[in-house]
């Protein structure tokens, strides 16, 4: 299995599943530094402040690795260029688009640019830590503001978190991985248990995300159920299988267990659910 400990991601499969995130972000940031993709406006800002926080949460929450950017470094130097020169540009926006956010101003970017450029710090410490053939030991992030950063107030007078299309498409590459890896169709030929370890990490991305974000999940609480339940039964059967029995007192299945409660505790908030 690949499995050289009781954490979450103390195995190969976590990590490769993870990649699958990985290579959203990746083609997420080369669509959005392609030069017709460009445009010094608040919606192009969104989309890539989102990228970068999304990649700083994982890091700051420890879900996945960061071992990923150690190949992205020129495009984190490329994407970090290409964003200054939009926010440092002298232009505001008032209509159109996303001109409700607070970076449309320019005296308002200027102010804030500090928190985004220690971001753009910590990505190129993380790039130049796994691309050092030798490197001292990467050391924590911790944020000098809130992530995510950036709000606005809506028009019923609450507070939101500005987020971008790359939270949808995580979120539903997760939802979609959770249900097939689950489906009768997937598991009635063989069980797999590394498409067990998918479904924790899927759990635990939506998990990190919508906590972040202020989201609600969008999924019912008894289809949690129902997925906890499969997922334990494959598990269970997987097990038997090698003539072993599941260890309810292992410190990996309390963890999987705590994954799917917190998952719960999100769903109870949602008042608008869509599975």
């Amino acid at each position: 299995m690949g499995r050289d400990g009781e954490k979450l991601y103390d195995s190969d499969e976590t990590f490769d599943f993870f990649y699958e995130v990985v290579d959203l972000i990746e083609r997420e940031i080369s669509f959005r530094l392609a030069p017709e993709r460009v445009f010094h406006n608040t919606t192009w800002l969104r989309e890539v402040i989102n990228i970068v926080e999304v990649m700083l949460l994982f890091d700051v929450h420890n879900v996945g690795t960061t071992v990923y950017m150690g190949r992205l470094a020129p495009s984190i130097k490329r994407l970090r260029d290409t964003f200054f020169n939009v926010w440092d540009g002298d232009w505001s926006q008032d209509e159109g688009g996303d001109a409700h956010a607070p970076f449309r101003d320019y005296q308002y970017r200027v102010k804030h640019r500090h928190v985004i450029s220690s971001w753009f710090d910590r990505l190129d410490e993380i790039a130049t830590y796994w691309s050092a053939d030798d490197s001292d030991d990467l050391a924590l992030f911790v944020p000098i503001a809130d992530l995510p950063y950036f709000r606005y107030t809506n028009h019923l007078g609450k507070e939101r978190i500005i987020a971008g299309a790359i939270m949808g498409a995580i979120h539903g590459l997760m939802l979609k991985t959770i249900v097939f890896n689950l489906s009768d169709e997937n598991l009635e030929p063989t069980i797999r248990f590394w498409e067990i370890e998918h479904v924790w990490v899927a759990v635990d991305v939506i998990n990190t995300l919508c906590e972040a974000f202020g989201d609600a999940p969008s999924i019912r609480e008894e289809t949690i159920d129902r997925w906890f339940n499969r997922m334990k039964f494959s598990w269970m059967t997987f097990f038997s299988q090698e003539s072993r029995v599941l260890d309810e007192d292992r410190e990996l299945y309390q963890t999987v267990v705590a994954l799917f409660d917190r998952l719960k505790r999100l769903a109870k908030s949602d008042s608008f659910y869509s599975i």
